[in-house]
């Protein structure tokens, strides 16, 4: 395990941990219950599932590369994005599922919002 990995501590097992939780709930065959099914849920909740994402890839980034300072949130709302992207095409070949541009915006959306965020938080701290 490099330094930089140790560096990142918790923040990066969290991250990994959470796109596979994403990559797992992608490949369930199913779509929200119909009690949920409600106009707008599912962009909310591609922010929500995206932004926590960027923001734990941010906080890794602070923590194990801090040559980045404040491009690391730039670059983590880029990796979900990009992640975000995979995402939506691997839903499209899972029975059931289908791939939305627009999921992809809202992926991209919460991804930024969150780093920014966070990023705000750490530079506050670190004062």
């Amino acid at each position: 395990m490099s330094a930089r990995w140790r560096a990142a501590g918790w923040p990066a097992w969290a991250a990994l941990g959470w796109a596979a939780l994403i990559h797992l709930m992608s490949s369930a065959p199913r779509q929200l219950p119909a009690f949920l099914d409600v106009d707008g849920l599912d962009k909310l909740i591609h922010l929500v599932e995206f932004g926590t994402l960027g923001g734990l890839l941010t906080a890794a980034l602070w923590r194990g590369v801090p040559e980045l300072a404040g491009a690391g949130a730039w670059v983590a709302a880029l990796g979900a994005a990009a992640y975000g992207c995979v995402d939506e095409l691997h839903q499209a070949y899972v029975p059931g599922r289908s791939s939305s541009f627009y999921d992809v915006v809202a992926d991209a959306v919460g991804a930024l919002a969150a780093a920014l965020l966070v990023r705000r938080v750490l530079q506050r701290r670190a004062r």
